[in-house]
């Protein structure tokens, strides 16, 4: 699927914005757009470490050569007419307030250290209730 949206960040990074909308009943729709960057994992990104290219060697064994930023943005129950307008909307307010979040120097290096920290503990398994 491609974009129907990409925005370049300060720093050279992009976010592409993709559709994937759909209409759920007579004329009313579920518009829900997912906002995706992809962070390459370089050594910059470890330069707190005591040596950084072994902690960029473990990483890309862990996760690979890229990390993924991903969010979904949505709302339900918009009227056919409207659906452009509120996929306008969904981007414009994302980026009003995420944008200088996802532009911080450190974006990069803290989601690889969390996706890092997560990989380590594994998967939450939660006991039921006897």
């Amino acid at each position: 699927m491609k974009p129907f949206r990409i925005e370049t960040l300060a720093g050279g990074r992009e976010i592409a914005f993709y559709d994937h909308s759909n209409r759920y009943y007579g004329d009313y729709h579920r518009v829900r757009i997912v906002a995706r960057m992809d962070v390459e994992l370089t050594a910059d990104l470890f330069a707190g470490q005591s040596d950084p290219v072994r902690a960029l060697r473990r990483a890309r064994r862990w996760l690979g050569d890229r990390v993924r930023f991903e969010r979904p943005l949505e709302r339900m129950g918009v009227a056919g007419d409207a659906v452009e307008a509120v996929r306008e909307e969904l981007v414009r307010r994302f980026l009003e307030t995420g944008k200088s979040y996802l532009e911080h120097p450190l974006f990069g290096a803290r989601l690889v250290q969390k996706q890092l920290e997560a990989r380590r503990n594994g998967p939450k398994i939660v006991p039921s209730p006897a």
